[in-house]
Parts: C-alpha cells; sequence; structure tokens
C-alpha cells in the first residue's frame, strides 16, 4: 500500500520500486491522495510504461492525510500480507518476498532492518541494527514491517499526517503479537527530501493529536513499548515546537492514563533515557 501526495517531478524512485514489483507477486496499491499539482498525470505514464501493470491498482481520493489513505487502499486490498510503503522511499521487494517465505509460518508479523539515506548528500548515514522491540520503539518504522492480515481486521489508521502510523502500531499492540526482528535490510528510507511531510511544520499539530490519541490507547494496552513510542513522539513535538507549555498540559492525562501502573512510566523513561544515549554515542 502506497499513498502518494503532490509528488511531481519526484517520483523516479517510486518507478523503480515498480519495476521491480511488476516482476514478483506482490499486489501494489497506489492511492493518489488529494493531489494539486501534475502527479496524476506522471504516475499515469509510469504505470502505463510498467512491462506488466496487472497486479497494480491506482485510485484517487481527497483524504489528504496518509492514513485515511491508507485505510481505503485495506479495504481493497486482498493479499495474506500486507506492507505500508511511502512513495519517495526505496524497498526491496525481493526481500518482503523472502522474509515471508522464510518466516511467514512462525510469526504474523516480520520486522527487516532499514537504512537512511541522505538525498542531498547522497550517502547512507544510518543502517539500523536493531535486536529487540524496545530498540525498535525509538524509530518503528511502520515502512520495514510486514503484517498478516488477520491481525489487521479491526485495526485502522487516524486521520493524520504525521505520527498516524505509530498510533497504528499502538493500537496493534505489537508487543502482544507472533512478531520476528529478521537481520535482513529490507528498506532504505529517503531523509532531505523535497517536501517531506516529516519536515512540514504546518502538520506539527498533527503529532500533538497522535500523542492524545497515544495516551487513549496506552489505557488499555499499556507496556513499554507503546510507552517509548510515545515518549518519542513527545520529545519530538517539544524539539520541533518549543511549546513547554503545552507538553505540560497534558502531563495530567499522563498521569492519569498510567494511574494504576506508574512504574511502567517510570521504566519506559529509563529505557528510553538509555535507548537514546546508546544510539548517540553508537
Amino acid at each position: 500500500i502506497i499513498p502518494i501526495h503532490n509528488m511531481e517531478g519526484k517520483l523516479d524512485n517510486l518507478n523503480r520500486t515498480l519495476n521491480r514489483t511488476c516482476y514478483l507477486n506482490i499486489e501494489v496499491i497506489l492511492v493518489e491522495d488529494g493531489c494539486s499539482d501534475n502527479t496524476h498525470e506522471e504516475l499515469s505514464a509510469i504505470v502505463k510504461n510498467l512491462p506488466d501493470k496487472s497486479k497494480i491498482s491506482c485510485y484517487k481520493v481527497s483524504f489528504n492525510n496518509p492514513g485515511e489513505s491508507r485505510n481505503f487502499a485495506l479495504e481493497k486490498a486482498k493479499g495474506e500480507w500486507i506492507t505500508f510503503w511511502d512513495s519517495d522511499d526505496l524497498p526491496c521487494p525481493e526481500k518482503y518476498l523472502e522474509l515471508i517465505d522464510n518466516l511467514g509460518g512462525k510469526y504474523n508479523v516480520i520486522i527487516g532492518q532499514y537504512e537512511i539515506y541522505d538525498f542531498k548528500k547522497l550517502k547512507i548515514l544510518y543502517q539500523s541494527n536493531e535486536k529487540n522491540l524496545l530498540q525498535i520503539a525509538i524509530n518503528p518504522g511502520l515502512w520495514r514491517m510486514i503484517f498478516h492480515q488477520n491481525i489487521l481486521q479491526v485495526v485502522r489508521f487516524p486521520a493524520l499526517s504525521m505520527a498516524e502510523d505509530q498510533n497504528f502500531i499502538c493500537k496493534l499492540n505489537l508487543q502482544s503479537k507472533q512478531y520476528v526482528i529478521s537481520e535482513e535490510m529490507a528498506y532504505t528510507y529517503i531523509v532531505n527530501f523535497p517536501n517531506q511531510l516529516t519536515k512540514n511544520r504546518s502538520k506539527l499539530e498533527d503529532l500533538l493529536k497522535a500523542i492524545l490519541n497515544s495516551l487513549d490507547t496506552l489505557e488499555k494496552n499499556q507496556n513499554e513499548f507503546n510507552s517509548i513510542m510515545l515518549i518519542k513522539q513527545m520529545s519530538t513535538y517539544l524539539w520541533k515546537t518549543r511549546k513547554c507549555s503545552l507538553v505540560v498540559k497534558i502531563i495530567p492525562k499522563i498521569l492519569h492514563t498510567y494511574k494504576y501502573n506508574i512504574f511502567v512510566l517510570i521504566r519506559s523513561l529509563a529505557l528510553y533515557s538509555k535507548l537514546e544515549l546508546l544510539r548517540l554515542f553508537k
């Protein structure tokens, strides 16, 4: 499932991905969401020129957020396994199929490793090597996860443009699933790409909404993994907005959420601090 929004002149990576998947047993659902540029024309030309487009579906919607675009595609998906890619990144489709073939019989969530590539500097900045779920909670990366469709029956994304993927993972309560973390490098995440949503300051209020959503979910799914994701969301919001007052305002909600299990919050804060320090000095 790949949501697409205003990608005129920036579809080269998606073109490469589609040309790789069209030879494989992979259903691709492209959701063109609220585009106000020439994305539709460029995307249509790319699909038209594919050697085999029988497994590719294209839809035009007007949700203006990737959360609802993914929900729309989930209703259309026919595959046994589902993954969510970004239109400006470079997944390795063959690796996803290999992971399913090797691990799909025992697990319902498969998590691969990823690398970060700087679009401006033209070099790899980071390659992940997480061994456990708590390390993954710092930067979960929905796009490097593969889900069996059985566990996605009732879980959906919120109508947000930032951290909607983390809300989804939090609702899924990943720590309770049969998951496996592979050592295989499956995905290249591109940074410093023009007009990325994660760089769009006008969408930062969605991050605050995602924090509040996470707190609501944590009243039911309270564990260190979900709590570390929440702490990461809060630190990101604070760092990007410098709005300390807004963070202070949600402290009562945090205390209410953890009123019966404050030690989970304390342990998660300690683990988050340790994991971030280890990552900084790696």
